[in-house]
């Protein structure tokens, strides 16, 4: 009884939340539209200037192939066009009305889903997500009696299924990032990376998942006011840290450069590289100051999984990433789909802050203030998350 009582309180927790964010989120979002207006008078109010009917169609298109782009998780512009191409065949079965002719294109898109090596979720499953999201997203393409058949509560439930949690111990390693195994999606190519030598450190017998707490669990490993950028910098040999500034100078000027999607693309490699060294750097730093090992393997952890979340989502590393980004990764993305343990749960927020501020002492992270500031409102929300 007491078990069932701390998971409704728990789920409570969360609803609260999650409204707090959804509600400072559409603020953002209003003053984000405001600031595009000023900055692009002749656009059409979007940001980016894209058409607010085009807008309409790409979310629609992001949210039905969810389910593909989780399974799959592709790392190449190839891969990616040829889940364009089976989530058409979707998109173009469902929107036929006459049955029969949708039970035709689907056996075809059958055939092309199950010759796929990442297909491991059964088609008519998968199908029966993907028929409740497109009711859901496009309903006026159905039948009154096929939209009768769920109810609202049921459409959603499809959509906030996620099928990439099932499938987290046996995803690919993503494509230029070393000795990291991939993680889930969030949207059209989402995913994570965490080191297998920091994943070995955080499951240990003394260290496993989470369980619902009513207690918030953040706490601070080392204050980020006593983080020393210049003395962790000066733990490097000469060479090599003079190797590691000229690889950041370099970057500074040559990072608009980089594709995020190309691995092969040479200023890609030289961002992940330069991001793995400084984790590093990081790491040792805080060993150094007597943290314990298994805290600064965690934490690590956590930095490394935020780095692979915003260049597969966001196109973006630890040069330009920002605060809305950052957040969208705690109170989204880690909670649901990450590999957490109880001191990634525990050190998270701690990690984050502390790797900013060494990244923007060292003049890599131009929003690193702006992360801090944003990681103290919301600290309260993950707790509650948890």
């Amino acid at each position: 009884m007491a078990k069932k009582k701390n998971k409704q309180s728990q789920k409570k927790r969360q609803a609260k939340a999650l409204k707090k964010r959804s509600q400072r989120n559409q603020v953002r979002k209003q003053n984000k539209l405001l600031k595009s207006k000023r900055k692009m008078p002749g656009m059409p109010g979007i940001p980016g200037g894209i058409p607010p009917e085009m807008q309409g169609m790409a979310q629609q298109m992001m949210e039905f192939s969810m389910p593909i782009m989780e399974l799959a998780n592709p790392g190449t512009p190839g891969e990616i066009n040829a889940l364009a191409a089976l989530t058409q065949s979707f998109m173009g079965a469902f929107s036929e009305a006459d049955l029969e002719k949708r039970a035709e294109l689907l056996e075809k898109t059958r055939a092309a889903y199950e010759s796929q090596e990442w297909a491991t979720v059964p088609f008519d499953e998968l199908a029966e997500n993907l028929l409740k999201r497109h009711i859901h997203l496009l309903p006026k393409t159905h039948s009154e009696e096929e939209r009768g058949r769920y109810s609202e509560a049921e459409l959603l439930v499809a959509v906030e299924t996620s099928f990439a949690a099932d499938e987290a111990e046996a995803a690919p390693a993503l494509p230029g990032m070393p000795q990291t195994p991939r993680i889930e999606n969030l949207s059209e190519v989402v995913a994570g990376a965490i080191s297998k030598e920091t994943e070995a450190a955080v499951t240990r017998d003394d260290d496993k998942p989470t369980q619902p707490s009513a207690a918030p669990v953040s706490e601070q490993a080392f204050s980020p006011e006593k983080m020393d950028a210049e003395a962790a910098l000066a733990m490097l040999d000469e060479t090599s840290r003079n190797a590691f500034s000229t690889l950041g100078s370099e970057l500074d000027t040559q990072h608009g450069e980089a594709d995020f999607i190309d691995e092969k693309n040479p200023v890609l490699l030289k961002i992940l590289d330069f991001q793995k060294q400084l984790v590093e750097i990081f790491g040792n730093y805080l060993e150094s100051n007597a943290v314990p090992k298994r805290i600064v393997q965690a934490q690590k952890r956590v930095i490394n999984s935020l780095l692979a979340f915003i260049k597969t989502y966001h196109q973006k590393s630890i040069f330009t990433t920002d605060a809305d980004e950052v957040e969208e990764f705690l109170l989204d993305f880690y909670i649901r789909k990450d590999k957490r343990s109880g001191q990634t749960d525990k050190y998270a927020v701690n990690a984050i802050e502390l790797f900013f501020v060494m990244a923007e002492k060292l003049g890599y992270a131009k929003n690193g203030g702006e992360i801090r500031e944003r990681l103290a409102e919301i600290r309260d929300e993950f707790e509650e998350l948890l």
